[in-house]
């Protein structure tokens, strides 16, 4: 909750958040019926702070496409863009 962190916090916090996408994907994978591996896509909406580069570290981490979203955007947009990326 600063404003400074060093490239170490940085890369410990996206660690911690990359094992918990890691593990929500193999769930995902689990109940999926297709065995072929497929291409992730995570959108991420985070307010213009640290958070937004944790969620980014984290998701190119865990293998996955970002897909960086606006609070500024209609939900309309937001749900098109979720929808059109398959996130």
């Amino acid at each position: 909750h600063s404003s400074t962190y060093t490239y170490g916090q940085l890369y410990t916090l996206s660690r911690q958040l990359s094992r918990r996408l890691i593990a929500l994907d193999q769930q995902q994978k689990s109940t999926d019926d297709s065995s072929t591996k497929r291409n992730v896509q995570i959108g991420v909406l985070c307010p213009n702070d640290v958070s937004f580069i944790v969620a980014m570290w984290a998701s190119w981490i865990a293998g996955a496409t970002v897909v960086p979203l606006s609070a500024h955007h209609p939900p309309a947009s937001l749900a098109y863009f979720l929808s059109d990326a398959q996130c």
